[in-house]
């Protein structure tokens, strides 16, 4: 499978690193020839049309939006920096996963939930209410977020320079790096003007002297393309999981830091907080490299994975999901589960109302039924299939 593989097999977090730092709008409006490169330099391009395989327009023509737009608001107030987490109690209920179990639960298996978008590598599905599925659709996937009425934007490999939109049995290229150049599609939502936006990364895989990430906005109706924040450099890289608005949690790391910043989707240059440790290895004890992360911006709860060092065997034989304070970098273990090198990992998460939601992989890439966390109840179990979960994203776009 070609998936898209947030966390190295070996480990959680042998994540590309990132850090947060701010990105002015004098540097996003001088950076023309990029990504999403236009005639004449013009930043922007919508490669549209009737094409099937995301080339040129069927008229030869290319739409490109007139400028690349960012804003001048100024950033909203960071929280306190935070401490270094602590390590993980012992007091968190351990559920051992059933070897000989097909597929392979960490929980027990319970109800399916409305509003979240099911893929595989192959075919997509978005779930609404009452199990109903409102739209199918079936490509080659390596990421996929929902836009709603505006269709499924993906990914279909991490080396290919674009991402996609399919929606109406149409697929069309939306976005397209340039040379030396990556994309990382991160999510789909609603940015604070009501606008429908793909959120993603741009990494520069020049020189080594010269390589950086960037976080951007698409406006998918207009082509507008906003430079949030800068994410990575040479050393150092961030990974998110979905985005789909508001504030967001991302985890970076450095040559010898890890750590989590928030970023406020609708703020330029806002990569703010975050706490630091000392070097050391995932799953040793007070080392918190968390594998998926995910905040939820009404709350001002966080919420992450990582793997759990057993000091008496000395050895990793658990992953865990945490609470986090992201004022204080303090977590609280709310379940842990057996684990095995190779065994399970986390594949992304994001919160939807009560619920935290786990996307989970096996080893090989392939994917686990989904861990499902009720915060209200604290009850958790795995959905009934093995597919990746995301997001879904239903909304009228018509006013």
């Amino acid at each position: 499978m070609d998936l898209r593989r947030r966390i190295a097999a070996s480990a959680f977090a042998a994540t590309i690193a990132l850090a947060g730092c701010s990105s002015t709008g004098e540097d996003a409006a001088d950076d023309r020839v990029e990504d999403e490169t236009g005639e004449n330099g013009v930043a922007a391009t919508v490669v549209g049309g009737d094409s099937d395989d995301g080339g040129s327009p069927a008229n030869g023509t290319t739409s490109t939006a007139a400028s690349e737009v960012t804003t001048s608001e100024p950033p909203i107030s960071a929280p306190p920096t935070s401490a270094p987490p602590t390590s993980a109690p012992s007091t968190a209920p351990v559920i051992e996963a059933a070897a000989s179990s097909a597929p392979q639960r960490l929980a027990t298996a319970g109800p399916g939930v409305a509003g979240v978008l099911q893929w595989i590598e192959t075919s997509a599905q978005v779930i609404g209410e009452a199990g109903a599925i409102d739209v199918t659709v079936s490509d080659e996937f390596a990421e996929v977020a929902d836009a709603g009425e505006l269709g499924l934007v993906f990914q279909r490999s991490v080396e290919e320079p674009a991402i996609w939109i399919t929606a109406d049995g149409s697929t069309r290229a939306l976005i397209r790096a340039g040379d030396g150049q990556r994309l990382v599609l991160e999510g789909v939502g609603v940015d604070e003007s009501g606008a429908v936006v793909v959120w993603y990364q741009r990494i520069d895989t020049g020189s080594l002297s010269n390589q950086q990430a960037s976080l951007r906005s698409f406006e998918i109706e207009t082509g507008v393309i906003t430079e949030i924040a800068e994410t990575g450099s040479r050393d150092e890289r961030t990974d998110f999981s979905a985005l789909s608005g508001g504030v967001v949690m991302g985890r970076w790391a450095g040559p010898a830091t890890e750590g989590t910043n928030l970023v406020d989707l609708d703020r330029v240059g806002t990569a703010f907080g975050g706490g630091t440790q000392p070097e050391c290895s995932d799953g040793q004890p007070d080392c918190a490299v968390y594998g998926a992360a995910t905040y939820d911006d009404a709350t001002g709860e966080a919420f992450a994975m990582r793997l759990v060092f057993n000091v008496d065997a000395a050895r990793i034989d658990r992953g865990g999901l945490f609470r986090l304070d992201p004022a204080t970098g303090q977590e609280e273990p709310l379940v842990a589960f057996g684990w095995d090198d190779g065994a399970w990992y986390p594949d992304d998460m994001f919160i939807a109302g009560d619920l935290v939601i786990v996307s989970l992989r096996n080893g090989a890439g392939d994917p686990l039924p989904a861990l499902v966390y009720d915060r209200s109840t604290d009850a958790y179990w795995t959905l009934p299939d093995a597919v990746f979960v995301r997001p879904a994203f239903r909304p009228t776009l018509d006013g």
